[in-house]
């Protein structure tokens, strides 16, 4: 089995899987490349261990990385425009997790939410990922997969470097 490590970027919200032989786990890395703050969930999938954090802050250039385990599946996606009120319950205008909480809970995120979705040692001890439009779309996603070995380790972008690079025009007068 092999370590992977991820990356995903927002707006571009980046996520960068790399991949190693020596170890038994993988690496998650998350970079914030959009001009303001996205806070990550991510969910794991039933029967899979959950992973910690499932919810943090990504101001304007920074980057997280989070250990997964090597047989794992779930989702990553960023939510946006989040707030705490005043009795500190945490919400988010795009792909809130309805938690109240910085941490997701066992939901996923609120429409719409770009996806990142993982299977990680899946069937012939392959990892399969893809960015998912299925939960609607609010911030352009690229996932990179680094190392390893085997297979084809292409990126991959929602709907194509031109679908990508309109809506950032878009999002980016929002904000």
């Amino acid at each position: 089995m092999a370590t992977h490590q991820l990356s995903i970027v927002l707006a571009m919200f980046f996520l960068q899987l790399f991949l190693s032989s020596q170890s038994h786990s993988s690496v998650f890395t998350m970079v914030n490349k959009c001009r303001y703050t996205v806070w990550p969930g991510v969910l794991s999938g039933a029967g899979t261990t959950r992973i910690s954090p499932t919810g943090f802050i990504l101001r304007r250039g920074e980057s997280t990385s989070v250990s997964v385990p090597t047989s794992w599946s779930g989702r990553l996606w960023g939510q946006t425009l989040c707030t705490e009120d005043s009795s500190g319950k945490f919400s988010c205008l795009t792909g809130d997790c309805g938690s109240s909480t910085l941490e997701c809970s066992s939901s996923g995120a609120s429409p719409p939410a770009t996806l990142a979705e993982f299977t990680l040692n899946g069937a012939g001890e392959v990892d399969f990922y893809d960015v998912s439009l299925v939960d609607g779309y609010n911030l352009p996603m690229m996932v990179s997969p680094n190392g390893g070995t085997g297979g084809n380790r292409t990126l991959a972008f929602i709907g194509g470097a031109i679908t990508i690079l309109a809506a950032m025009r878009q999002l980016w007068h929002l904000f």
